[in-house]
């Protein structure tokens, strides 16, 4: 038997600059409309933080680190939008305008 509990699913909300701002359980995530971007790391920018398999940023195509928490939570959201730091803070940028 595992002495891991299963928990249940929470997703950070980041502000402008990029810090946790509230955690959002996937229930209300989902309720939401439109896509719902999932911010990765770049490949190019450094190794990942916690052993990851490879995807590919939705936006520029650029390949990004996948944490194995996030492989899981992708299936189980709405409209899951892969993106970059990047693409991410050119997209923050573009709406403060």
């Amino acid at each position: 038997m595992s002495r891991h509990r299963a928990r249940k699913a929470v997703l950070l909300q980041l502000g402008p600059d990029l810090t946790p701002t509230r955690a959002l359980k996937l229930e209300s995530y989902n309720r939401g409309h439109g896509p719902q971007p999932v911010v990765c790391q770049r490949v190019a920018d450094g190794p990942p933080a916690v052993p990851s398999k490879q995807g590919t940023c939705d936006t520029c195509l650029a390949r990004v680190w996948l944490a194995p928490s996030t492989l899981t939570l992708l299936p189980q959201m709405r409209a899951p939008e892969i993106m970059c730091m990047h693409c991410c803070l050119d997209r923050l940028k573009q709406e403060e305008h």
